[in-house]
């Protein structure tokens, strides 16, 4: 044997065995651990108990006062699209409420360590803590009573989706079909179905619309009747979504329809009972569930248009990047967001975390973005979403989109000094905004939690009499937790990511021990 650096010989090792009293002989091993499987999570594209307001209505907000109109929308320098509520992968793995101290322990000692702690986010369900105060569901048992007074004027069906999309190719789902065959879905919280073209996409990319009914009826299956009912409807061999995946297997179209009329009289049957009885006991919305309506709205209003999206420059604060379900989800775990906070998403893109935060939690969210285009799909996004939520029977927490720089917005300005959480994608941020935005932290109030990609406080940094001044002395507790892969749009890799605690007490703290110090001496 030679080593890897020359001709020089390598005396060949001698494997020994140790042997116990009990004669068990234990041979040194030289396996290498199996490595974990990397496993991607699944993408698709804090106090006053608070109720959102319901129906949903648009509203332009311009420098902080609302107006409303009945002309389309326009965008200001700083407008407001308001919505009353109505190398490795990381194995995924869904995290618990991280729980954070008001204040930290300080010592005589003028010193303060402030720098990021790094803590490892448990797993735990897809679903966040109960939130009692919270009032999700709108079902109710007048729904065909009332059909010709709901209004979904607006909503985006799947079938304007296929004839709008001029850019995609469709075929029939059902070839033996002289015409394009169509159907209606029902949803549990609205009377008027949603309207399908049974097409397929020619291109691999483009909107399926069975693969949207199918999926559709798997989340009401799942999450709107109670187990017992939920494993009947949903039968490997014998359950509703088996036998319309069968039917489209086979082209089917009388088959299909049959059992999809089944699923109709389901519904309208389970309203009055098996569904409000569930639901009633229900304070909490899964993950899957979230997803499901998400990715319905973004299919409708942000995906035929995405190329819009990559219209940025490299090297500057408006590179886009969007945080995805399962990621957000871990956000509003570990910061313990519910119905009775504020959220505000500083450059929220095409409103994606706004929108979720205000479904899954209920929170009043706030999102301002500065860049036209992302704004553009926002604002359709938050038209769409009231009405998805509807139809899904669930009253989501109020939305508000701002066009504008959250540096000036007079409207983000006030906004942020109730808010409970604040998030921040800094990943692409030049040091310049960063320093900008911890200054902005300062009108923050105390407890408020800060989620950023990038630690505004340095590594080492700590709370002395040379930098009593340092803005970033308020933020306290920093956390650094792992995101994992499947998070984000810009790559397939985790990361880390921060969470810090507005906090001044700490700094009156270190100034009232400096002042005693300089009186004693």
């Amino acid at each position: 044997m030679f080593g890897p650096f020359g001709n020089f010989p390598i005396k060949k090792p001698e494997i020994r065995t140790v042997t116990l009293k009990k004669k068990i002989t234990v041979p040194v091993s030289r396996n290498k651990p199996a490595d974990a499987k990397s496993a991607r999570a699944k993408s698709h594209a804090t106090s006053s108990l608070r109720k959102s307001s319901a129906p949903a209505s648009l509203q332009l907000v311009k420098n902080g006062t609302d107006s409303r109109s009945s002309s389309p929308l326009k965008r200001s320098a700083d407008s407001t699209l308001s919505l009353a509520g109505s190398s490795k992968k990381r194995k995924a793995s869904a995290p618990v409420v991280q729980k954070f101290s008001d204040s930290e322990d300080t010592s005589e000692s003028d010193d303060a360590d402030l720098s990021p702690e790094r803590v490892r986010v448990k797993s735990s369900t897809d679903s966040l803590p109960p939130d009692v105060g919270r009032e999700i569901w709108t079902i109710n048992k007048n729904k065909e009573a009332n059909a010709k007074e709901e209004d979904d004027t607006g909503l985006i069906h799947g079938k304007r989706l296929v004839k709008r999309d001029k850019d995609a190719a469709y075929k029939s789902a059902f070839p033996s079909e002289e015409n394009i065959a169509t159907l209606e879905l029902r949803y549990p919280g609205s009377a008027k179905p949603e309207r399908f073209s049974l097409v397929e996409p020619v291109e691999h990319d483009g909107y399926k619309p069975l693969e949207d009914i199918l999926e559709t009826i798997e989340r009401v299956l799942t999450h709107y009747f109670p187990a017992s009912l939920s494993s009947r409807y949903l039968d490997d061999s014998t359950g509703i979504v088996r036998r319309l995946k069968r039917a489209i297997h086979h082209r089917d179209l009388p088959k299909f329809r049959a059992v999809l009329t089944e699923y109709d009289t389901l519904i309208r049957n389970s309203l009055s009972s098996s569904i409000t009885t569930h639901l009633t006991s229900q304070h909490h919305l899964p993950l899957p569930l979230i997803e499901r309506i998400l990715s319905q709205i973004y299919a409708r209003t942000v995906s035929p248009q995405v190329s819009l999206l990559r219209d940025y420059e490299n090297g500057t604060d408006n590179v886009y990047g969007e945080l995805l379900p399962r990621f957000s989800h871990q956000i509003f775990a570990v910061t313990g967001l519910n119905s009775s906070h504020t959220f505000v998403d500083l450059g929220s893109g095409v409103g994606n975390v706004v929108l979720q935060a205000a479904l899954e939690t209920g929170a009043e969210s706030w999102g301002i973005e500065m860049m036209p285009n992302p704004c553009k799909l926002g604002e359709a996004q938050a038209a769409e979403f009231p009405l998805r939520c509807r139809k899904w029977g669930i009253r989501p927490g109020k939305v508000t989109l701002v066009q504008g720089d959250f540096l000036t917005s007079p409207a983000i300005d006030t906004v942020l000094r109730r808010a409970d959480v604040v998030l921040v994608n800094n990943q692409a941020f030049l040091p310049t905004l960063n320093d900008k935005l911890i200054m902005k932290f300062l009108d923050l109030k105390d407890g408020c939690r800060i989620v950023s990609l990038k630690s505004f406080v340095d590594e080492g940094h700590r709370i002395q009499a040379r930098n009593i001044e340092d803005p970033r002395n308020v933020l306290t507790n920093v956390k650094r937790l792992e995101y994992w892969s499947g998070s984000v749009s810009w790559t397939d890799q985790g990361g880390s990511y921060f969470v810090a605690v507005k906090d001044s007490s700490m700094v009156r703290e270190a100034t009232e021990r400096m002042r005693k110090r300089a009186r004693a001496s």
